[in-house]
């Protein structure tokens, strides 16, 4: 199954994607500190759904399901976006060290002072500018390479046969689910919760995991709706489609819950 998109679209697309362009440069003049917000904001948001998909196929390598094998191009698909979130935060850490913007306050030098009142001696070791970088570099990096192989994994599956590229999938899946277990928390504490330095909760990695993973289904299912629309993917059944929605529905309870821990 191949779908394109169609003249129409594609103009559209582009047209909207000069407004976009315009508003971000309008917005940079005028008020710079609420587009530096939004860019880490959104950046954050579009980078969690691509890494909720390589999650969604991960789960599905190491646990063996064969569910999902009729749609799993299209988590393939979001995961491919992951270089280009990883771009946009990048960059925003970047420019955050350099002073650009002072989204995360505890970069400016004062606040790394040994004498400094807003951050302990633990928060002073955490808190750096060259370990925040590292610490990026690491996450989106290893994001970035175990997507990469999922998909390679993907594409040959489709022309050899037997069972040792599915067992290569349980083994990067096993590697991803490790990986991500600590760096989804550890990226949500340093991009989002550090943003206030004296506020921390033991329950904010979990609380972004729950949301960022509905987030990731819910896309799965609109894109996959769309589709059928089209007259596409008609081996994908309401089976599978009810499948996916009780996943959103148990996740949702499960961020409900964690919401109102919080």
């Amino acid at each position: 199954m191949n779908y394109t998109f169609a003249g129409k679209t594609k103009m559209l697309t582009i047209a909207l994607m000069g407004i976009g362009l315009a508003a971000i440069i309008y917005g940079f003049v005028m008020t710079p500190e609420r587009i530096w917000a939004n860019l880490l904001l959104n950046g954050f948001f579009y980078l969690a759904i691509a890494l909720s998909a390589t999650f969604f196929i991960a789960v599905n390598y190491v646990s063996e399901a064969g569910w999902h094998a009729g749609f799993k191009r299209i988590p393939e698909a979001m995961s491919a976006y992951l270089p280009y979130g990883a771009i946009v935060i990048l960059a925003l850490v970047i420019t955050g060290m350099l002073g650009v913007h002072d989204i995360w306050h505890w970069m400016d030098s004062h606040f790394q002072q040994t004498d400094s009142v807003y951050l302990n001696s633990g928060k002073k070791v955490y808190l750096t500018n060259t370990f925040f970088l590292v610490r990026t570099i690491a996450y989106l990096l290893g994001w970035i390479f175990l997507a990469i192989q999922f998909r390679r994994i993907s594409l040959k599956e489709d022309d050899l046969k037997g069972t040792a590229m599915q067992k290569k999938g349980v083994m990067f899946g096993a590697m991803f689910l490790v990986f991500f277990a600590v760096t989804s928390s550890m990226s949500a504490w340093d991009w989002l919760m550090s943003i206030d330095v004296h506020w921390y909760s033991t329950l904010f990695g979990w609380y972004i995991f729950s949301g960022l993973f509905v987030s990731g289904l819910i896309m799965i299912m609109l894109i996959l709706l769309y589709l059928k629309g089209k007259d596409l993917m008609d081996w994908v059944n309401e089976n599978h489609i009810h499948d996916l929605a009780k996943l959103v529905f148990a996740f949702s309870i499960f961020w409900m819950y964690l919401w109102f821990s919080q």
